[in-house]
């Protein structure tokens, strides 16, 4: 079989469990998941190292460009505040953003903005979209790939168009680069966002 598809069906399995296993686990929800995600960033790297994305030439020049891109797609969001509050009367990101409750703040950002978003662009870009790829068109694999990284962060909410835009983001950078990095810049920033926002947005 497939180095890359046998990654994706363990990693794919071992999250299961993990979801099965958390009710009976005497774990916070943050230190549980951080374990997952270590569990499975193992399985991709040790099944499919060469197969995931990583691989790159200059990981300099990608994270410059992850950090470039960031940038750019920050100031899009908040540009899109800004007009969303001039003409239609209210922010769109205080409809999107939903405060977290931390009670860890170190853990939070090693398992939410570190190694969270590595293990999904290992898994959601380095190997499902580029298996996808493989047999698929660029449209079909990056619509059909975001829409499964959105199902797997939860029921159908607002919170699930900004995982679809994220997961169609990704994708299309992934296209572009042929590797995870940028598109980890990206996740990272945009996870320690989501979190930080809030709290400055409840602090004004």
């Amino acid at each position: 079989m497939d180095r890359r598809l046998t990654a994706i069906i363990v990693a794919f399995m071992v999250e299961v469990i993990f979801r099965a296993v958390y009710p009976y686990a005497h774990l916070n929800a943050t230190a549980y998941t951080l374990i997952a995600r270590i569990t499975e960033l193992s399985i991709i790297l040790g099944i499919a190292s060469n197969k995931c994305g990583i691989a790159v030439k200059n990981i300099r020049q990608e994270i410059y460009l992850g950090i470039y891109l960031s940038v750019i797609f920050g100031l899009s969001v908040f540009a899109l505040d800004f007009l969303s509050r001039h003409f239609l009367g209210f922010g769109l990101l205080c409809h999107v953003l939903g405060s977290q409750y931390v009670v860890n703040p170190i853990l939070f950002f090693i398992a939410a903005c570190c190694i969270g978003p590595l293990v999904e662009e290992l898994f959601f870009r380095g190997l499902l979209y580029a298996w996808m790829r493989q047999r698929l068109s660029i449209l079909v694999s990056v619509l059909l790939s975001a829409a499964i990284f959105a199902s797997m962060h939860g029921n159908i909410s607002i919170q699930s168009l900004v995982q679809l835009t994220g997961g169609i983001i990704f994708a299309l950078v992934y296209e572009w680069r042929r590797n995870i990095w940028p598109g980890y810049i990206i996740h990272c920033l945009a996870n320690l966002g989501l979190w930080i926002l809030p709290l400055i947005h409840l602090a004004v």
